[in-house]
């Protein structure tokens, strides 16, 4: 029997919108912000199948979301520099606390969770010296803010609990200072000291710092994500000449940071700016996002060697597909999102779109698992 092309390329078309979760798996669900045609913002859940499960309008942009262990909530960031943080029921989106930054602070578009859910920390900026701050919210009692200390570094964006039940916190201090009345600039560049930070939560106490060599001072700590072994992922923002940018995506062990060679050319279309980077769910992959140069990286996290790239345009959103999820793509397994190409699972060796409905959105920086 002759196999016209034109149903040769339907099925292909078919198995590229296959859901990409091993069968009789749990159908894991993300979260997004995001923004629709007419320019309404909203944060969403979907899952694996590509099928929304909920929306809840945002006042504005939303950026990185942090979900509540235990307690079926979820708070999501306005897009920094904002004001606003939403709590959200993970189970119907509906609206249940709006926390508003102090006067005299700005939210950075990120937040973690204690343990034990009962505390909520925002990386923050103090509007008075632009140092940076980690506020401190009770979530037991509305969110109500009951305290804050210094992130030890300015312009801190991404935060992370590092897992051993000791209360640890990871921050990214980006180094970039910026203030609401001039947006994105750069107030600082001549001065930029970025770090990644690892702080006592119960008593604001930096117990390492830990800063890249001087000639990448330029280099803006700006993403992180963390394995179960306390690994950390980081992810640059290069803010000097692109011809110089140098590689943009590390490892922090036992307190050491080193960065990830690849080749010349493909680091050149990162275009000196990773948007978000994530362990896959064995801790054995790290990927990372470019926007602005349209592609997505991955690498072996054990020994740092370079796996490839992937052209996605405008790709920044990604977390990890859960293991029980990730057998029909193989090794490190993402869910990736970009602001004008839909969402799609993307692993090493094996990428798929997810179906056109969630293409119908710019999707902002970041996705999150609300649960597996």
């Amino acid at each position: 029997m002759r196999v016209s092309r034109r149903a040769i390329l339907s099925g292909i078309g078919a198995s590229l919108l296959m859901p990409a979760r091993a069968q009789g798996a749990p159908n894991a669900v993300y979260l997004g912000a995001r923004v629709d045609a007419a320019g309404a913002a909203s944060v969403a859940a979907f899952d694996l199948d590509g099928r929304e499960l909920f929306a809840c309008a945002l006042p504005a942009r939303g950026h990185d979301m942090a979900v509540r262990p235990g307690q079926g909530e979820f708070v999501v960031f306005a897009r920094r520099p904002g004001r606003f943080a939403l709590v959200i029921d993970a189970a119907t989106g509906g609206l249940r606390h709006t926390i508003s930054a102090l006067p005299e602070r700005h939210f950075y578009g990120h937040g973690v969770y204690s343990a034990d859910g009962r505390l909520l920390y925002c990386t923050e900026n103090g509007l008075d010296d632009g140092d940076g701050r980690i506020g401190v919210y009770d979530a037991g009692n509305g969110y109500a803010r009951i305290g804050e200390f210094a992130s030890t570094g300015v312009g801190p964006h991404d935060i992370a609990l590092l897992p051993g039940g000791q209360g640890r916190l990871a921050v990214a201090n980006g180094g970039i200072r910026t203030h609401p009345s001039t947006g994105r600039d750069v107030l600082n560049l001549y001065s930029m000291r970025p770090n990644l930070a690892l702080i006592d939560a119960a008593s604001g106490e930096c117990l390492e710092r830990i800063e890249l060599p001087d000639d990448l001072r330029l280099s803006s700590l700006r993403h992180i994500d963390v394995d179960a072994g306390g690994r950390i992922a980081f992810g640059c923002q290069w803010a000097g000449d692109m011809a110089d940018a140098p590689p943009l995506v590390g490892l922090v062990e036992r307190g050491r940071a080193r960065l990830f060679d690849m080749p010349e050319t493909d680091l050149g279309r990162l275009a000196g700016y990773i948007g978000s980077v994530a362990f896959d769910a064995r801790g054995a992959v790290i990927a990372a996002t470019a926007p602005n140069g349209g592609a997505m990286v991955l690498f072996d996290a054990g020994s740092g060697r370079y796996l490839g790239q992937k052209r996605i345009t405008d790709v920044c959103g990604i977390a990890a597909v859960p293991a029980a999820g990730a057998a029909p793509l193989g090794a490190g397994a993402f869910v990736a999102s970009s602001g004008n190409a839909g969402v799609r699972l993307v692993a090493v060796e094996d990428e798929r779109m997810l179906p056109d409905s969630l293409r119908r959105f710019v999707w902002d920086n970041h996705l999150q698992l609300l649960r597996a």
